[in-house]
């Protein structure tokens, strides 16, 4: 069970996700966290160049990532003299998961006078989040019709590597209620073991700059009640 004490810390958790996933409202937005978070660290002309936009720009969009969200570090780096160029780093433990994984626990003990309260906000979090994913596939859709329009004109040689490096793993699978509890707590406890253990390996390579080039995202959708509403 739950502690009442906790409710406070519960509910100051979910602004904080609220708060995050409201920074992901546009495409730019969008564009911007998947090139920080492919690079890991960039320097701001760098970013700036890549992603077409100008420093300012760019600059006040980062300021959001790092003094609200403390998603990234930002350190100077010594270029000639008194020149100092800034590297935005995405910090190492940087990723989004479902903190309220016990909510079931959550809702039996949280007091009657509070609970639709929160529960509006669970649900806010979900449409945030849906929203994202919505942009995500709109960048996505561009991604592959850039892709298309290269491979058109590619020596067949090339098609092979191509394939290797562009290919999207999918997994689809209808669950039924019951199915559904089981595939989200085996998933649950993968995550937290995959994810324990690609930090340990990144901090033992920290000095490396590896390009992180796939983001890998899972979300089950509750279907039937979605349709029957």
């Amino acid at each position: 069970m739950v502690e009442y004490a906790e409710y406070e810390i519960y509910e100051k958790k979910m602004d904080q996700v609220i708060k995050n996933l409201e920074f992901f409202n546009s495409p730019f937005r969008i564009q911007l966290f998947m090139m920080l978070n492919a690079y890991g660290e960039i320097s701001l002309p760098e970013l700036a160049k890549k992603m077409g936009k100008s420093k300012t720009t760019i600059s006040k969009h980062l300021k959001l990532l790092d003094s609200e969200l403390n998603w990234i570090t930002i350190e100077e780096e010594k270029v000639r003299g008194n020149i100092k160029k800034k590297i935005y780093k995405m910090n190492v433990d940087t990723r989004y998961s479902d903190v309220f994984w016990n909510l079931e626990d959550i809702v039996k003990s949280y007091p009657k006078e509070k609970i639709n309260k929160f529960l509006i906000k669970e649900l806010k979090k979900n449409q945030l989040l849906f929203q994202m994913i919505n942009l995500m596939n709109l960048e996505t859709k561009k991604f592959f019709e850039r892709k298309i329009a290269t491979l058109e004109t590619m020596d067949q040689d090339l098609t092979k590597e191509f394939f290797l490096k562009n290919r999207v793993i999918n997994y689809f699978t209808n669950l039924t209620k019951e199915e559904s509890i089981e595939y989200n707590n085996e998933m649950h406890d993968f995550h937290k073991k995959f994810i324990k253990k690609i930090e340990e390996e990144r901090l033992k390579n920290k000095d490396k700059k590896p390009i992180r080039e796939y983001l890998a995202f899972q979300v089950v959708w509750p279907i039937k009640k979605m349709i029957d509403l």
